[in-house]
């Protein structure tokens, strides 16, 4: 659960790639039915793209309350009118009856673009801030719908009748694509690893719209093909993918993105029974697996404790309420949390009490993490509202015991997680009798 937030991004990532070539390798070898299956590709499979799209936007929607990830959110409905150009373009309505000449034209030139659109699609969603309103947010959402109808206006005005029309389309697409997935990896973070699933969205647009431009491909993914040894490159024309394969690449596209979603809602309940309702901390039995090393953190070979604990709050209690009290206790959690961002796993283990596990951190480097944690949980500024309807801002401090299981040579003070928790309860109560607000070492 611990390390860098693109490090766990990196499975979902490849078991994309690991999809996509098995797409490519099936695609080859059984190309012709997949050829006649694209030119007669009617309505049931245009309605199958467009439900994996309005299924993913619907599952966003009613997944954020819980999930409360604006990127997401922006992602799925943002590309909701992609999926129905997509859907007009495989559909092609105006066969069916007397259509003007120029609607025909236009949804086919659009339908070029989608490829090009959805990785500029995802590098908007990325600039969502992470926390918005609800009402906020839904005005983002549809300027991002707004922005792309704009830019795909102006693509088919300026470019021509398809975007193999556009010098370099391959590299402009080629390159959007790769910074798309980039900017998810890094950015899309969450527990259930949601940047490498977006990233491997994006390596699917990627090979979807160099097959619709029939540029490129080879030089790609030949060696990948070398590797797999699907196909014989002999047999195959540089820079084009077999027929059909775009069209399939881009039907997969939208169930895969119910996929990325409905994940993460699963995730991220799993996750809910591990959080403390107050405080959106890992709760006291999260901890307890942790210390009886049954859960899925790995401490490592070196690790350290930190116990903190609120000076003085049954003081805020008696003054200014309970009410009061839990609003300084969420207040001081979410300080603690941004100091130590992915460092530690922060867990709430009693009334005021937050336990802090470091792993990978000997001493000095956990004390450091705990004495960023005590200047900004005092530097905080707590909105309150007391027991007579008063508002007030109001400060509190903590007081920290941190102990690891090393001493500063890498000798081994403390065999168990167990040990290492009670060692820092003892520095914390030392940091309380002497003075409090400070940071207490333990022994180790």
């Amino acid at each position: 659960m611990i390390g860098a937030p693109w490090t766990r991004s990196l499975v979902p990532l490849a078991a994309g790639l690991v999809v996509l070539v098995a797409l490519l390798g099936a695609a080859r070898r059984w190309e012709p039915a997949l050829a006649d299956w694209a030119r007669t590709q009617g309505l049931a499979w245009a309605l199958l793209g467009l439900a994996g799209y309005g299924t993913a936007a619907l599952l966003a929607v009613r997944s954020f309350p819980l999930l409360r990830d604006a990127r997401l959110y922006a992602l799925s409905l943002g590309l909701l009118p992609l999926a129905a150009v997509q859907f007009l373009g495989v559909a092609r309505p105006w066969e069916s009856f007397d259509a003007p000449g120029w609607s025909a034209s236009l949804v086919e030139r659009l339908d070029s673009f989608v490829v090009l659109l959805l990785p500029v699609v995802v590098l908007m969603a990325s600039a969502v801030p992470e926390a918005l309103p609800v009402r906020t947010l839904r005005l983002v959402t549809a300027a991002i719908g707004a922005v792309t109808a704009v830019v795909a206006g102006l693509l088919t005005g300026l470019v021509g009748p398809t975007l193999d029309a556009l010098p370099f389309a391959g590299g402009i697409h080629a390159a959007l694509c790769v910074i798309a997935g980039g900017v998810a990896l890094g950015l899309w973070r969450s527990d259930g690893g949601l940047g490498g699933a977006v990233a491997s969205m994006c390596a699917l647009a990627l090979v979807a719209g160099l097959a619709q431009l029939g540029v490129g491909f080879t030089s790609l993914l030949e060696w990948i093909y070398l590797k797999t040894q699907l196909i014989d490159l002999d047999d195959v024309a540089l820079g084009k993918l077999p027929v059909g394969a775009d069209r399939l690449l881009l039907l997969i596209l939208p169930l895969g993105l119910v996929v990325v979603v409905a994940r993460e809602w699963i995730v991220n309940l799993s996750h809910r029974t591990s959080l403390d309702t107050l405080t959106r901390l890992y709760n006291k039995d999260y901890a307890r697996s942790i210390v009886e090393q049954t859960g899925m953190c790995d401490l490592g070979a070196c690790f350290s404790v930190a116990v903190a604990d609120i000076d003085h709050f049954k003081k805020v209690n008696d003054t200014h309420g309970h009410g009061a009290g839990d609003v300084v206790l969420h207040e001081v959690a979410q300080a603690i949390r941004e100091a130590i961002g992915a460092r530690g796993v922060v867990c709430r283990t009693g009334g005021e009490e937050i336990t802090i596990f470091f792993p990978f951190l000997n001493l000095p480097e956990a004390a450091g993490q705990c004495e960023r944690v005590r200047a900004r949980v005092e530097a905080r500024k707590i909105r309150i509202v007391d027991n007579e309807r008063r508002r007030q801002r109001i400060s509190v401090t903590v007081s920290v015991g941190v102990a690891s299981n090393q001493d500063g040579e890498g000798g081994v003070v403390h065999r168990g997680v167990a040990d290492v928790v009670q060692a820092a309860d003892k520095a914390l109560y030392a940091a309380k009798r002497g003075g409090r607000n400070r940071v207490k070492q333990g022994a180790g």
